[in-house]
């Protein structure tokens, strides 16, 4: 395009007066913005996304949006700088900006979804002055998932610096700082600046098992508006946006994480907070990392394993984090810090100053005070662990930091020498959130720790229509299966059937099978030495048939902790059976089993399964 050409465009699409002095909007009519972002940067990048298709330069936010171009690409929209909104189909709409370059350049803005919006995309000539820019459009149609969208690439290396930038109704342009949070997306959680006292936020953060390495379905998905989390990466593959905030489900670090310490515990603190409050969750790990990725100022540099993984205008992990957190306080409190790391940095004395220096940045830059700061051990050698000598440096932070606390990893198990098993990962969150919640919710954590209260309706009582009784079951589950499976698992051993969760505990059973063991449904909880306990449950089969219940130890020995077995004879409608024993033996992740194979091809359904102190089902 010739230059008397572009010098057109400017014209038709620069405001009136241009603001070379780079002063903003403050003459224009009180409009807001209708991006959930402060368009001055003041703020930081917020909930603006951004991307460099061929990793040719880097963005920063800071006052301004400064993208640096180090080589030509082969379209304009290979970098691009982008925000979600929302537009109605006929609403005149305006977007304003300022930009200047380091050389004279074009840039293309427009509003689109996939497809244009505007009718009217725009290319605008810059040179190195601030000039401020305005396309005004009717929408033509509605999208409440648009983008605004900056592309800034093509046969250029002229760097770029973007201020001011607002979407208004309507043909005026205001000031870029009023934001107007009601334009968010259906498939999205609110993006409202306002602070809730009672959504509280927990930064988690670590390597590979805070992270997690343990694969999920969608039986992890906790579809409860009460658990958020705000995305840390923009995963197209998962229709998320950095900085937006999403219903909790799979999953819950980057793009393509599994399951880890973190689901564990947002799961489990959820049973101990009041309902008023809502739980978000600030996940920030990577895999194999060493700790001084997670250091103020990144001394380790780019370039180290797991850096890579960080997105581009951050200097390290410590400035990703604090720009989620900050985030993250436009909109409820922080209230504690979980963190697992330490296998790269195996032994090392001097990884945990590091780990209080962090610490200490942490909660003097967003301003914290002495929030509670929870640390795991690693996997023990007993677990199968590699590097459990960690430990002795893990146990030394509570004397270095202040409100410090240690998470054991006693009696987990581990799917190689430096993870742990889907199980164990689920065990040691809850561990996090008991003690997570004795510290921040000590009245509801006084029922709930190793009794979490909930309604089981025992005597059949919720399928002939009674009142429920309250008890207080030590499962971390509701034993009714009104929520689904939760912490319950199960699996089928040389035999096939298939199990669902849905108000009760449904186990179809098509082939036989050599042992009773074969097929079992199964709970983790646990139990001291000496102390007499209750494992009350209802039960029936397609025909009359047994099945056998114990509490034991895992694997190699599944040793029984309660003298014997115990065999129960089903019939085809629910009954109620109890079983009262006192343990042989202390253990933290005991096995709650029923064993369901056997030469019976009748199928089981169980149901109110709870654990009891004592040698009563009601408590």
């Amino acid at each position: 395009m010739k230059k008397t050409t572009l010098q057109m465009i400017l014209k038709t699409t620069t405001l009136t007066g241009l603001l070379a002095s780079h002063t903003g909007y403050a003459n224009h009519s009180p409009t807001h913005n209708l991006l959930a972002s402060d368009g001055t940067f003041e703020q930081g990048q917020q909930l603006y996304s951004y991307y460099y298709a061929l990793e040719n330069g880097q963005a920063i936010f800071t006052d301004t949006a400064n993208f640096t171009v180090d080589s030509t690409t082969p379209n304009p929209y290979d970098i691009q700088l982008i925000h979600p909104t929302s537009v109605m189909a006929g609403q005149e709409y305006s977007l304003c900006y300022d930009a200047k370059a380091s050389g004279e350049r074009t840039i293309y803005a427009d509003i689109d979804t996939g497809g244009p919006l505007t009718d009217k995309g725009t290319t605008s000539l810059l040179d190195t002055a601030y000039q401020s820019f305005k396309i005004t459009f009717i929408a033509n149609a509605t999208d409440t998932t648009a983008r605004v969208v900056f592309h800034l690439g093509g046969n250029t290396t002229e760097d770029v610096q973007l201020d001011n930038i607002g979407l208004y109704a309507g043909n005026q342009c205001a000031s870029p700082a009023i934001v107007d949070n009601s334009s968010t997306s259906s498939n999205r959680s609110s993006s409202v600046s306002v602070v809730d006292a009672n959504f509280h936020i927990y930064l988690a953060f670590g390597q590979s098992n805070m992270e997690g390495t343990a694969s999920f379905s969608t039986a992890d998905n906790l579809n409860d508006p009460r658990a958020q989390l705000i995305q840390n990466l923009s995963c197209p593959n998962l229709s998320r946006t950095y900085g937006q905030w999403y219903t909790a489900q799979q999953p819950y670090f980057g793009c393509w994480g599994q399951v880890g310490v973190a689901n564990g515990f947002l799961e489990s603190l959820l049973t101990h907070t009041p309902s008023s409050v809502s739980i978000g969750l600030v996940p920030i790990a990577i895999g194999g990392s060493d700790i001084g990725l997670y250091r103020k100022g990144a001394p380790i540099g780019r370039g180290n394993i797991g850096t890579e993984k960080i997105p581009a205008h951050f200097d390290g992990g410590y400035s990703w984090l604090l720009d989620l957190a900050k985030q993250a306080q436009q909109r409820g409190v922080i209230k504690g810090i979980i963190f697992h790391q330490g296998e790269t940095n195996t032994s090392q004395q001097d990884w945990k100053n590091k780990v209080k220096e962090i610490v200490n940045d942490l909660k003097q830059d967003l301003t914290l005070g002495e929030v509670p700061f929870l640390a795991g051990e690693l996997l023990y050698q007993a677990g199968g662990g590699c590097c459990d000598a960690h430990n002795l440096e893990v146990n030394k932070l509570p004397s270095l930091i202040n409100n410090a606390h240690v998470i054991s990893a006693q009696g987990l198990q581990g799917a190689d020498n430096a993870h742990f098993t889907y199980d164990a990962y689920k065990i040691f969150g809850q561990r996090y959130a008991d003690k997570m919640a004795e510290l921040i919710y000590p009245s509801k954590a006084a029922s709930t720790l190793k009794k979490r209260t909930h309604i089981d309706a025992y005597q059949a009582s919720k399928r002939d229509g009674t009142t429920p009784v309250i008890t207080a079951s030590l499962l971390k589950s509701d034993g009714t299966f009104r929520q689904g499976q939760q912490l319950f698992s199960h699996f089928y051993l040389n035999t096939s059937g298939s199990a669902s969760f849905n108000g009760e505990a449904n186990f179809t059973i098509t082939q036989v099978s050599k042992n009773t063991y074969d097929i079992q449904l199964i709970h983790r909880v646990g139990i001291q030495a000496g102390e007499q306990y209750t494992l009350c449950y209802d039960a029936k089969a397609s025909q009359k048939r047994t099945i056998v219940v114990d509490v034991d130890t895992d694997e190699p020995d599944y040793a029984s902790l309660t003298h014997q077995k115990n065999t129960h004879y089903l019939s085809t409608d629910y009954q109620t059976f109890t079983f009262t024993f006192t343990a042989t033996a202390t253990d933290e992740v005991a096995r709650i089993g029923f064993h369901l194979g056997g030469q019976s091809l009748a199928n089981v359904q169980l149901d109110n399964i709870g654990l009891y102190l004592g040698n009563t089902c009601l408590n």
